[in-house]
């Protein structure tokens, strides 16, 4: 398994996957729920701080199936590990079987304290159980859960999420589907998810995915053989190490015309600091040089604002902003660049857009296109058709349900889905932004960035986003690799923030003010070289 990125996986690939380990490398059913329990039960007594308080006291909540029976095996590791356990069994004894009903034979067997409860009695049960227990272990469904809860397994549902009690999930919160990350209906708030031989998607990409909690991964035992040759590899969580093996040296004889020439087409009244925002980022990122493409009569805000940026006025028309006439002018200075970033505060005039996609037609540079310029890409998506270099896209969602023509409700629930097809039909690099950006590459490719977090949704962050993914491509990374780096470090700016000023508090330029710390802490490299290219397109 890859060591710089985490393979994720849906809950179908990951029965496949389950049931090559039992056939192809004779791995016995019981012998992975067993390397699952004893991972789980690990988790909660050795490296779960805080979960478990003097008492020792836990709840397993069990369903029928095979997530139940992990369950039970984990009842009986706490048992033995000096825990006191109760077993709630969601289901009448007869209707366990296979290895589910080996384990709860091994529990029987130890004298656990079993419950099975049905929808008459559960209400009676369990308040008593809860009452009992500091922490609950959550077995009721598995990653393969689809609909709705209903009946006993509702009711229990919603008593354990209004107890307040500290919740642990085996594989995914019982009611989340793990494909798609939705709850349909009631479903399990968990403090930690216990993921099962890979991490599923949908506890990481989904509207409902934060349900999840802190997810952490168990090795139940797979043959490494076997998950490195998943054709669901395509879709990867970035990691702190992928990153750091990106990020380029800044050779000791090198001089600023290295790192990177950026020009930023930016401005219009009551937006500068849009621009000014992006460029304070690629400069912090370590861009070498950043030229801002303006409107005349702005010129002088960004030249006081942004000391280190060069100003290159365009013509502007009678609102002040870009026009239309000045897009071969500007093209033709991007000659010049290594990277152009067009959209943070251009406007939604309706001149400055024709010439943005003018512009967009024209650049032979790599690209990065945000805010008004998506807007522009929104009016004319065949543009992107035209475009002569590669290009990222950052949309939030609101943007990607324009260019998609669709409502955002849409986009906010198939995010995974829409950003893979969107990249692969118009061949460009999108990063959609939200929680858990995803970032979509034109191959197929996708990958989840984990970094990031509430604060960040204030204005300017976006703009910040562009700055940094600018000045990768300008420093020479591939589309992918830009996008990958720059958005797991923008989050991780966010969450340096965050740390410091509270979530509440958190500012564009805090963002950008925390981007230094975020680079050193990934600047070192490993023995070797940097592993450029490793998201970039395939040929």
């Amino acid at each position: 398994m890859a060591t710089t990125d985490e393979i994720l996986t849906t809950p179908a690939r990951m029965r496949e996957l389950d049931r090559a380990a039992i056939r192809d490398y004779l791995i016995p059913g019981l012998i992975l729920m067993e390397n699952a329990a004893a991972g789980i039960a690990g988790y909660v007594l050795d490296r779960g701080r805080g979960l478990l308080g003097p008492e020792r006291s836990v709840l397993v909540v069990c369903g029928k199936g095979s997530n139940g029976g992990d369950g039970f095996a984990v009842a009986r590791k706490l048992h033995m590990g000096g825990c006191g356990v109760i077993v709630l069994v969601l289901a009448a004894r007869e209707e366990i079987g296979g290895d589910a009903k080996t384990n709860l034979s091994i529990c029987d067997r130890l004298g656990l304290n079993l419950i099975f409860a049905t929808e008459a009695t559960v209400r009676d049960v369990l308040p008593f159980c809860l009452a009992r227990a500091e922490l609950v272990v959550d077995a009721i469904f598995g990653t393969g859960f689809r609909g709705r809860p209903e009946g006993l397994y509702e009711i229990a549902i919603r008593a354990i999420n209004e107890s307040n009690k500290k919740v642990v999930s085996v594989d995914a919160p019982s009611g989340l589907d793990g494909l798609t990350g939705i709850a349909a209906g009631v479903c399990i708030r968990a403090d930690v998810t216990l993921a099962l031989g890979l991490k599923k998607i949908g506890l990481l990409s989904g509207p409902d995915a934060g349900l999840a909690g802190q997810i952490e991964l168990i090795d139940i035992g797979i043959p490494a053989e076997l998950t490195d040759g998943d054709d669901e590899k395509d879709i990867r969580l970035v990691t702190d190490g992928a990153v750091r093996a990106l990020l380029p040296e800044r050779r000791p004889d090198a001089h600023k015309g290295d790192f990177g020439k950026i020009m930023i087409v930016t401005g219009s009244p009551g937006m500068t600091g849009a621009g000014c925002l992006a460029a304070e980022a690629a400069l912090t990122a370590g861009a070498g040089l950043v030229y801002l493409a303006v409107p005349g009569s702005l010129s002088q805000i960004y030249e006081t604002a942004v000391k280190e940026a060069i100003t290159l006025c365009a013509g502007s028309n009678v609102d002040r902003t870009i026009s239309s006439e000045s897009a071969d002018a500007i093209a033709g200075f991007s000659g010049r660049m290594d990277a152009v970033a067009v959209g943070p505060g251009l406007s939604a005039n309706q001149d400055t857009l024709r010439a943005v996609r003018k512009l967009l037609a024209a650049v032979q540079k790599p690209l990065v296109i945000d805010a008004d310029a998506l807007n522009a890409v929104a009016g004319d998506v065949a543009v992107l058709s035209r475009l002569k270099a590669p290009a990222v896209l950052t949309p939030h969602e609101g943007e990607m349900a324009r260019l998609l023509d669709t409502a955002v409700a849409n986009v906010s629930r198939n995010r995974l889905a829409l950003a893979r097809a969107f990249a692969a039909k118009w061949r460009v690099t999108l990063i959609l932004k939200g929680h858990r950006s995803v970032i979509a590459l034109p191959d197929g490719r996708a990958f989840i960035n984990p970094t990031g977090n509430p604060g960040m949704a204030t204005a300017g962050a976006g703009d910040a986003l562009t700055g940094i993914v600018a000045a990768f491509l300008g420093a020479g990374m591939d589309a992918g690799d830009a996008a990958v780096a720059a958005a797991y470090l923008h989050g991780l700016s966010g969450d340096l923030a965050a740390k410091e000023l509270g979530e509440r508090s958190v500012r564009a330029s805090d963002i950008i003010r925390c981007l230094p710390a975020a680079l050193s802490s990934t600047a070192e490299h490993p023995a070797g070289s940097p592993a450029r290219g490793a998201f970039a397109p395939r040929l």
